[in-house]
């Protein structure tokens, strides 16, 4: 309050002149009243007054507007000012608020969402991804959610603002964890606990960290969105996990153990629920969800080593060597261990898209290894279980190993993939092709349990052919040749042979083998000397045969009438 000027009077404010005031302090004085003091209608009064009044340019006491920041009752001091929304929510204002209608609504809103959130667990997540980044540093495990901007996280419908970076120690302890955000406390914090992290918290990452060799395996992004279904998001988390949407078209070259590179075109979409991941390729990846896919790719390994998870470095060629040909991890009693597959064997590598941020497309070694191409065909990749949901199948690498293939780091070389669409969306699975020519590689000789129509095959088994056959060509059709010693034991009506000791083809009857036709040289005609079974000449036939001749005791030659037998 301004003082005001006295003649002679001291008091409260009063400044004492001791002489007579000029006009100008007079004036002075009154402009303060007027300014200051609360009055009565008919006297000068405190601020009790029971009526807010204030004088004019003249000094006459009028009606008019006082603004004051309070008003006291008794000992009870009043704010005039509008509830915040601090107060709103979190009810702690013990005082009586003057509040305009705007601020009633925005109050009756805000407690609204609340009652809401409190039921149906929703309006929990970041408002958006990109105010925020994660990062661990894995010497000290320190994992930190790093705020961009203005990063807005809601739990139950209640706002929150993350305004500094946020730090949590992973527990040096193998196996997964969630980090969340204690949103009450703007804390981290983990747990193995699957509600705690989605549903009584806000949940930031998925990690999977091996302890044994102070190695982060998976940095999950979980940040998702505020507006997502917390009970739907939950379910999908754990019956489904991550999705391949689109990209990731492989090429790779088959059977050349000097060619075992594959790429991915990108980018690549993976959805894990309401987050779409898009993962691009970077020569030098440094970034959030990089990798070097095209060209040559390069990616890290999984194993089960023991009971944990471990991670091979990421390669051109995460086909792992062994010793002499590329390892497996066979697993015994729930336990995994590294071990060279084997001279030929087959052995299975799988591509999987997950949701980590520093290397999002990883191979996964097999686990047996395979005599044949259908038991390998027959692997099913569900059966590994990968102890972190949100990931995506995309390829089954069927791999030989043999320590021949020295033109390859790893020994091997790439038999066929296979497109794995239990967990693809439409829109990555949905292949037509209506004919043959809109398939690629159709050059590659790989399928060779297959009789190839102009390549070489040795076929090794029986084969019965009820049709015709023909062989239309000039050159040659190959006999099998053995001497008469080398006959078949039990031969069928219609064999034929080259019988190398007579020096022509012969074909058995049902009773005899007899010459097919063939003379040497067109002069020379051979029929065997002994006849070691019975054998009837037809009616309607004539035999003849060089001599001597000898039938063996027990041996019947039957000539039927009207047929004649001559021995020359």
């Amino acid at each position: 309050m301004a003082s005001i000027t006295t003649r002679v009077t001291s008091g409260g404010g009063a400044n004492v002149k001791n002489a007579p005031l000029s006009n100008a302090e007079v004036d002075t004085n009154f402009i303060n009243l007027n300014t200051d003091k609360l009055e009565t209608a008919d006297a000068v009064s405190t601020n009790t007054a029971t009526k807010a009044v204030r004088r004019d340019a003249n000094g006459d006491f009028s009606a008019g507007q006082v603004t004051v920041t309070s008003v006291k009752t008794g000992s009870v001091v009043y704010p005039t000012t509008n509830a915040s929304q601090t107060h709103m929510e979190e009810g702690t204002d013990t005082t009586t608020r003057y509040m305009s209608a705007s601020s009633i609504k925005q109050a009756i809103d805000v407690l609204g969402l609340q009652s809401i959130g409190s039921v149906t667990k929703d309006m929990t997540g970041f408002e958006a991804k990109n105010t925020s980044s994660i990062t661990v540093d894995e010497p000290t495990r320190v994992l930190t959610l790093t705020p961009s901007g203005t990063c807005v996280v809601w739990f139950r419908g209640k706002r929150y603002i993350v305004d500094s970076a946020l730090t949590v120690e992973l527990p040096n302890i193998n196996g997964s964890r969630f980090v969340y955000l204690v949103p009450e406390t703007m804390t981290l914090a983990t747990t193995t606990d699957f509600n705690t992290a989605f549903e009584n918290n806000v949940i930031v990452a998925l990690i999977y960290w091996n302890a044994n060799a102070g190695k982060l395996i998976l940095l999950g992004d979980e940040r998702h969105n505020s507006a997502r279904d917390t009970t739907w998001h939950a379910a999908q988390h754990k019956n489904v996990g991550a999705v391949w949407r689109s990209g990731g078209s492989i090429t790779y070259t088959a059977n050349d153990a000097s060619a075992t590179t594959i790429a991915l075109s990108s980018p690549i979409v993976l959805a894990d629920e309401d987050l779409e991941h898009t993962i691009n390729n970077s020569s030098s990846p440094s970034g959030y969800f990089q990798q070097t896919l095209s060209a040559v790719g390069s990616f890290p390994t999984l194993y089960l080593n023991g009971t944990v998870y471990d991670a091979i470095a990421e390669s051109s060629s995460p086909w792992t060597f062994g010793s002499t040909t590329a390892f497996y991890n066979p697993i015994s009693n729930g336990s995994g261990s590294l071990a060279d597959a084997g001279e030929g064997r087959f052995i299975s590598y799988w591509l999987i898209a997950t949701n980590d941020q520093i290397r999002p497309i990883k191979a996964v070694m097999g686990r047996v290894a395979h005599t044949s191409l259908d038991t390998v065909y027959a692997e099913i990749f569900e059966d590994y279980g990968l102890p972190f949901a949100e990931m995506a199948p995309m390829y089954h690498v069927v791999l030989q190993t043999s320590s021949s293939f020295t033109q390859s780091p790893s020994r091997v070389k790439i038999v066929a993939v296979r497109t794995m669409l239990d967990k693809q969306a439409t829109s990555s699975a949905a292949f037509t092709a209506s004919s043959h020519s809109a398939l690629s590689n159709l050059g590659n000789d790989d399928h060779l349990q297959y009789v190839h129509i102009n390549t070489a095959r040795t076929i090794t088994a029986n084969h019965t052919f009820s049709g015709e056959i023909s062989f239309t060509g000039t050159s040659k059709l190959k006999l099998p040749a053995g001497t008469t010693a080398q006959r078949p034991a039990s031969p069928a009506v219609g064999d034929m042979r080259f019988n190398t000791t007579m020096g022509m083809a012969e074909i058995f009857n049902g009773t005899l083998w007899g010459g097919a036709g063939g003379a040497q040289q067109g002069i020379f005609y051979e029929n065997d000397q002994v006849i070691a079974a019975n054998y009837t000449i037809a009616s309607t036939k004539n035999a003849m045969t060089t001599g001597p001749v000898t039938i063996n005791n027990g041996v019947t030659v039957t000539i039927s009438d009207g047929a004649t037998w001559t021995i020359v």
